[in-house]
């Protein structure tokens, strides 16, 4: 099956074998940089797109970069953006992992959603815990998710170059403030194979990073989004839609 509505766009870095996104998904555009292009291309041929290297090295240089290919490239200014190690969707309440085909079918009825509601920025839920936010609550209009987004580029709202980690949760705040809602499938989730990105990940952050970029967020937006209590802990800065 092929997406019809939005491309998929995966930042990748030295996983020139390992793209489990492309894998399982079977399809999407791998962004690289340029000096890792050749050594992706023997096994993901011309599904591969290079940046320069100036534009990579870190994960919100990354993302901005693709941001850019997405405005440039696709005439709705819409696309996913996956990290390159989703290993799959699941449907929670059965714990039922989809086949790529369904995966990309769910990613289809999403865009339509997302297309409709002009919501900005749409995704699934990032735990695969059956308990929370189920049946009872299906879709979510104020809750954050990352890794696998789908975006509208066309607003012009980048990734914050500050941060080292913690970008992707500044983004759908500025993606609230701006639209005043967001859309999150709460009934399905997607899986990553690491937290942190893996052995050869560019991301590497550790809880002195986390820490700076709580400080960071906090004061830009001048409300305690991130709190550490025995764990890190997100408090939503909007309270209604």
């Amino acid at each position: 099956m092929i997406l019809k509505m939005f491309n998929i766009y995966i930042p990748s870095y030295k996983r020139f074998n390992d793209v489990k996104t492309f894998d399982y998904l079977g399809q999407g555009k791998i962004v690289v940089p340029e000096s890792q292009k050749k050594e992706y291309e023997v096994k993901y041929g011309e599904s591969v797109i290079s940046i320069p290297d100036n534009l990579d090295g870190d994960i919100v240089k990354k993302r901005n970069a693709v941001i850019d290919i997405i405005r440039k490239k696709e005439k709705s200014q819409c696309a996913w953006i996956i990290d390159d190690d989703l290993i799959y969707l699941k449907r929670k309440k059965e714990n039922i992992k989809l086949s790529s085909n369904h995966a990309l079918e769910l990613m289809d009825k999403l865009s339509v959603m997302f297309q409709d509601m002009k919501v900005g920025l749409a995704g699934f839920d990032y735990t695969e815990d059956n308990l929370k936010n189920k049946d009872f609550c299906p879709i979510s209009l104020n809750k954050p998710f990352y890794q696998m987004i789908l975006i509208d580029t066309s607003d012009n709202i980048r990734y914050d170059k500050r941060l080292r980690v913690a970008e992707d949760l500044d983004m759908w705040i500025q993606k609230m403030i701006y639209y005043r809602r967001t859309l999150k499938l709460n009934q399905y989730c997607a899986s990553f194979y690491g937290e942190e990105g893996g052995e050869n990940s560019v991301i590497g952050w550790n809880d002195n990073d986390r820490l700076e970029a709580s400080k960071l967020i906090n004061n830009k937006y001048g409300y305690k989004i991130m709190e550490y209590k025995k764990r890190w802990n997100i408090k939503i800065p909007i309270k209604g839609v």
